[in-house]
This record gives structure tokens, C-alpha cells and sequence, in this order.
């Protein structure tokens, strides 16, 4: 079967770390590689930004990040979301994200101790 996708502009993509207990941690893919005081992780031509936690399209992009956890029935995953300026459209679910340094090494370290512990 083929498969068609519909191309929507998105100028900002984020990465959401999301679990089933309700934990979330986002970063944003930023393409200014020379320029990167809190990058958690470089790729070949992006890195990974902390972001205010609180701003508007990250808690929308949280949002959908949840609704594909749910809807795939995962315990956790790294959701990567795009920004329309007005909405967040969902890119992919990674069933087995990459930790981008410490800061969600930390946060995937967390999940698994709590998710032993019960």
C-alpha cells in the first residue's frame, strides 16, 4: 500500500519525553549549532534546547505527546512534535528514545526506578 502524508509547515519541532505516570520533560531541536549554551545534546545539524517548561506550545505539544502514549498504550516515550504557531501536529512516537545528556538521562533514570519500585 502507499502511503501519502500531508506536508504542514512547522517552524519549531519538539522532542516530548512523556510516561504513564504523568511525567514529562520537553526540549526543542534548534538548528543554530554555533550558538548552543544550553544544548543537551548535538546532532550533525541541530541540538536539543531546554525550554520554559510552561510556554504555550510546549504544554500543547505535551498534550498531543500524552494523547499518542495513550493511544499506543506505552509506558513512556519520546514524542517528537511539531509547532504551527497555532497548533501542535504529531510527528512520530520513538518506543525507544535516545537520552540527549544528562538532564534526560536523569529524567529516564527516575521513570525506571519508579516503575521498578511498583
Amino acid at each position: 500500500a502507499k502511503l501519502y502524508v500531508e506536508y504542514i509547515p512547522c517552524p519549531r519541532e519538539f522532542r516530548v519525553h512523556v510516561t504513564g505516570y504523568g511525567d514529562s520533560f520537553v526540549t526543542e531541536k534548534k538548528w543554530d549549532t554555533d550558538n548552543h549554551p544550553d544544548d543537551l545534546r548535538i546532532g550533525n545539524t541541530f541540538y536539543m534546547a531546554q525550554v520554559d517548561q510552561t510556554a504555550k506550545p510546549v504544554v500543547q505539544c505535551r498534550e498531543v505527546a500524552f494523547m499518542a502514549l495513550e493511544a499506543l498504550g506505552l509506558d513512556f516515550a519520546g514524542v517528537d512534535v511539531g509547532w504551527t504557531g497555532e497548533r501542535a501536529v504529531l510527528f512520530e512516537t520513538n518506543t525507544a528514545p535516545g537520552s540527549f545528556g544528562p538532564i534526560t538521562t536523569k529524567f529516564y533514570v527516575n521513570l525506571i526506578t519508579k516503575f521498578v519500585s511498583n
